[in-house]
């Protein structure tokens, strides 16, 4: 685990505390600049993780010096309490959409904090991402609005739930109040992933079944543990596995639910995305000790490439638009294109980077046609390139 030749002693060390297992990997010569630990701890989210009893055992033998132990603290502190105050949020939310009348799956979040982590405290997270039908995706807006969650893009409400554009969600901000009240994310998703053929799977056969999770005191709706396993793979292959966080969440559902694990297998054959499920699998296995699921293809070139291309970005603190886990559309389509396992989804996915999002809605006018935001936006691709997502709010 972290072991491998030319891997930092720094990104061995993080590995291990972020590990759900961790081991006191025997330290080699090279130094530790713990400051520049401290912030790959805070960019990759995983302070919940490091400040464990056993990983703070772990980074006491390597001679962490007391303020980088007392530092690591607070930031722990701060991620149980944000973690408690979006559980809060999560479950209004949930039950928001429930009195509606409109079914709902929370992902991520809380979700994997309780399922995976075994400790809601642990998983950092900023947002809450609910799944809901496509076309329930206008009610569901509705309903979050109603219950005082604020549209971050307007005029992208229209285009909810509309399989034709790339749009896959909508971001809802409910705006903090006085004192010490932050404000507070929600990602309003109709489709499991923007890239659609990470995840091939019909919304109606995603959401037919459900599982319970209780989160403080009231019990949500989320994916059966299989689905959430490769819903997982799918998000993290989506950013390129650039942040710990999301390669650790793998690893611990993996860790914590075996069979599921194996059954996803299954399904990932059955839906042809198993390029995408084993790269990641096979990343948690190989830097963070998870098991790899009974059935699993051994890894291969497709699942090396994937560990080379996230390798850099996991051994170092990100910086800028990477905390977001953005790359450009190019360098996405490059990475994504091998990892899928039949022709017709390469086509597709390169249809997808023609398509309509939210940043080309809200840039056209209020009155533009798909078909004219469409021409806008390849027109900007063309004169000027990708652009970063400007950061909500």
């Amino acid at each position: 685990m972290g072991g491998d030749a030319g891997v930092p002693a720094m990104a061995r060390l993080l590995f291990s505390v972020a590990a759900p297992s961790p081991v006191a990997v025997p330290p080699r010569d090279d130094a530790i600049d713990w400051a520049q630990l401290m912030a790959a701890v805070r960019s990759h989210s995983v302070a919940g993780l490091a400040g464990r009893p056993l990983a703070q055992t772990v980074l006491t033998a390597w001679g962490a010096p007391a303020p980088i132990m007392d530092t690591l603290s607070r930031h722990t502190r701060a991620t149980a309490v944000n973690a408690l105050w979006l559980a809060r949020h999560t479950v209004r939310t949930y039950q928001a959409l429930r009195d509606a009348g409109i079914p709902a799956r929370v992902v991520k979040g809380a979700v994997e904090g309780v399922l995976s982590y075994g400790d809601l405290a642990l998983r950092s997270f900023s947002d809450i991402d609910i799944l809901v039908p496509p076309e329930q995706a206008p009610a569901a807006a509705t309903a979050l609005m109603a219950a005082g969650y604020l549209p971050a893009a307007p005029r992208a409400l229209r285009f909810a739930g509309r399989p034709d554009i790339a749009l896959s969600q909508l971001l809802f901000i409910k705006p903090g109040g006085t004192g010490q009240e932050p404000r507070t994310l929600v990602e309003l998703h109709w489709r499991p992933t923007d890239r659609l053929v990470l995840l091939p799977i019909p919304m109606d056969q995603l959401m037919a079944d459900a599982a319970d999770v209780g989160i403080g005191g009231s019990v949500i709706a989320t994916l059966p543990s299989a689905l959430r396993i490769l819903h997982l793979s799918s998000h993290a292959a989506s950013h390129g596995w650039m942040k710990l966080k999301w390669v650790a969440d793998i690893a611990h559902a993996l860790s914590a639910d075996p069979s599921a694990a194996a059954e996803a297998v299954e399904l990932a054959r059955r839906w042809r995305v198993m390029g995408i499920y084993a790269a990641s699998c096979h990343l948690a296995a190989r830097l963070l000790g998870a098991p790899r699921p009974e059935g699993l293809p051994p890894a291969g070139r497709r699942e090396e490439g994937a560990l080379a291309r996230a390798l850099p970005y996991l051994v170092r603190p990100l910086v800028g638009v990477e905390r977001r886990g953005w790359r450009p559309p190019l360098r996405q389509l490059r990475e994504e294109l091998p990892l899928l396992d039949h022709l017709p989804a390469k086509l597709r996915l390169l249809r997808y980077y023609a398509r309509p999002r939210t940043e080309d809605i809200e840039a056209s006018a209020q009155d533009a046609s798909l078909w004219r935001i469409t021409l806008s936006r390849l027109g900007r691709l063309a004169m000027h390139g990708p652009r970063p997502p400007a950061a909500p709010g």
